[in-house]
């Protein structure tokens, strides 16, 4: 519905030349519903099928009517404080877009229309972003053309500040076929902060939803200042050289709810990363990821010193940790993971670790991580786990197996023990339960401090 529409003037002249002059239109008011039902109709269908006439019925652009083919053109038309709601009720998905704003110049003849628009996004009835979008529409009888679009797109209440995180947005064009109801953007460029993406999207549309694809690439850029753009502080490291270069490519598509990235290739500093990875977000939230790394220098990406973690007290260790356990647990049985990560070469809390492969299964309430192998010390390292989050306290089983290491560096690095030199194998089978899951491991100097790191953030989070 439209309320207060205003058409201002119709030359009377033209009409005697078969021409319809029109003003500028102004709409103020304008309220869209646009929803589709659980059985995938559509409230809008109907506007273009029912009742229509037959083709030989309709007059022909080759023929003119008795009284002769009428042009028409509008000086242009404006529309203010506007709403347009769209729900998918299939995917429990309502986006609204409200105090949405749109001019255009002059309209008719074939001629290309000049436009501007802005307005505010919200999702399910939270703030997403405000969008303004600019450019030249050319209309043709089965494609619709926006040529050159330029825009901005402001996420809400992004950073410490609420500011929002700002985009800039552009492209060569946006090609919209009627017919297959496929969307093409060509040349899109986003520039976020410091950094700069580049796209070819392709959307399209089914009984299912949206279909969207492509290629996704960020340009080589400084990751320091990409932090400090986004309005963070960039975090202190113990190499200040680290943090110097970034950028990557990937071919992702989205459709029914899954994301789906392919052909992952990111580079930061000297290290490379490689994999796919797949998320379903429909349901509970299910995740697929197999990533491999050539080499990483973990430490050179450390805080300079780590705060050693509060050693907890014999109460709480014999009580499972009360709610700390509580927000293990409420992770772990929510958790619908398939993962797989390989480093080539690895170094971390000073310990040279080559061909580390970790395989995580994670179905709600019980993760398996199996593999977990690495090599060290000169000889060969699996500690493959089990965590059990289905009863009221989070139980690990571990099972340690080491073959063939160089015991006099192995104790030297964790006790500070040189007395005792030569090789050696051995496994043990540990369990602990709620805090004690952090007990297993006490850090005998900073350098040391992974575990620690972990358990504050399993604990504290």
């Amino acid at each position: 519905a439209a309320s207060d529409v205003y058409k201002r003037q119709v030359r009377v002249l033209p009409l005697l030349r078969d021409r319809i002059e029109i003003g500028k239109v102004e709409v103020d008011g304008l309220e869209l519903e646009l929803t589709i039902a659980d059985d995938g109709n559509n409230n809008w269908a109907d506007l273009f099928s029912a009742d229509a006439p037959p083709d030989s019925e309709l007059p022909s652009q080759d023929q003119p009517t008795e009284s002769g083919r009428v042009d028409l053109s509008v000086a242009g038309l404006e529309v203010v404080n506007a709403r347009v709601a769209y729900e998918d009720r299939r995917s429990d998905s309502r986006y609204e877009l409200r105090d949405f704003s749109l001019q255009t110049g002059a309209v008719g003849n074939g001629a290309p229309v000049e436009f501007s628009a802005n307005g505010l996004i919200d999702l399910s009835g939270e703030p997403l972003a405000e969008a303004g979008l600019q450019g030249v529409i050319q209309a043709e009888p089965d494609r619709l053309t926006i040529e050159q679009p330029r825009g901005t797109l402001r996420l809400a209440s992004y950073g410490p500040n609420g500011t929002g995180l700002e985009s800039a947005l552009s492209a060569q064009a946006i090609e919209v076929e009627s017919a297959t109801n496929r969307v093409a953007v060509s040349a899109l460029r986003m520039d976020i902060g410091a950094a700069q993406l580049r796209s070819e999207l392709r959307v399209d549309a089914d009984e299912d939803g949206l279909i969207i694809e492509g290629p996704l690439e960020m340009i080589e850029a400084d990751p320091r200042q990409l932090i400090e753009s986004l309005g963070v502080a960039v975090p202190l490291t113990r190499d200040p050289e680290v943090l110097k270069s970034m950028q990557g490519r990937a071919d992702f598509g989205y459709a029914a709810g899954v994301l789906e990235i392919k052909g992952l290739q990111w580079r930061l500093d000297d290290t490379t990363v490689r994999g796919s990875a797949f998320v379903r977000q429909s349901g509970s939230p299910t995740f697929k990821i197999d990533l491999a790394i050539d080499r990483l220098d973990l430490d050179r990406y450390l805080s300079p010193q780590i705060a050693p973690v509060q050693k907890t007290s014999g109460d709480e260790a014999s009580t499972g940790g009360g709610s700390q356990n509580g927000r293990i647990a409420e992770v772990l049985r929510d958790l619908d993971l398939d993962g797989r990560l390989r480093v080539d070469t690895l170094k971390a809390g000073g310990i040279d670790v080559g061909g580390l492969e970790i395989g995580v299964k994670a179905d709600p309430g019980l993760v398996k991580l199996d593999p977990v192998s690495l090599s060290a010390f000169g000889g060969k390292i699996t500690a493959p786990a089990r965590i059990d989050a289905t009863g009221e306290r989070p139980v690990m089983m571990l099972e340690p197996r080491v073959s063939d290491v160089d015991m006099e560096a192995l104790l030297a690095h964790f006790l500070g023990i040189r007395q005792l030199t030569g090789r050696g194998s051995g496994k043990a089978r540990l369990q602990a339960s709620g805090s004690q899951l952090c007990l297993l491991y006490t850090s005998p100097s900073p350098r040391d401090s992974y575990a620690d790191l972990v358990c504050r953030l399993l604990l504290e989070k």
